[in-house]
Parts: C-alpha cells; structure tokens; sequence
C-alpha cells in the first residue's frame, strides 16, 4: 500500500476535527460570556473553571472572561 496517498486524507480529517474543536469552543464560550452578561457571576465561575479544566490556559478568552467576573464581583467601595 502506498502510505503517501494517505497523507491528503489525514490532512483532511485533522482539518475537519479541528473546524468542529473550534465550533465547540465557540460555543462554550458564548455560553460563558452570556452569563456574565446576564450579571449571573456565580454561574460564569462554575463554568470558567470547567473550561479552564478541559483548556489549560491555552484560550486567552478565558482569561478576559476570569477578569470581568472579578471585576463585576468586587463590590464598589
């Protein structure tokens, strides 16, 4: 079997779990950042920590997210 007419096939499958990794984190992260906009904080951490978990801190979204719910947590003095 000639393995070299594989490569564009595995290309294209790689391509096509990457498109669908990117939809689902487009996803998580709408519903992240519609509870914050909802002012619904508690939630958006329960949520943050699980993304934060499945993640790492390889989604800078996560990040910005992290620091408006801290934000809007801490009460004006």
């Amino acid at each position: 079997m000639n393995w070299k007419k594989l490569i564009p096939v595995y290309i294209q499958i790689k391509s096509l779990y990457t498109i669908q990794q990117e939809k689902i984190l487009d996803n998580e992260l709408t519903v992240l950042f519609r509870l914050i906009d909802d002012d619904k904080y508690d939630e958006a951490e329960v949520e943050l920590i699980k993304l934060r978990l499945k993640y790492g801190d390889t989604v800078p979204e996560l990040a910005k997210a992290s620091a408006m719910v801290s934000f809007m947590k801490t009460p004006l003095t």
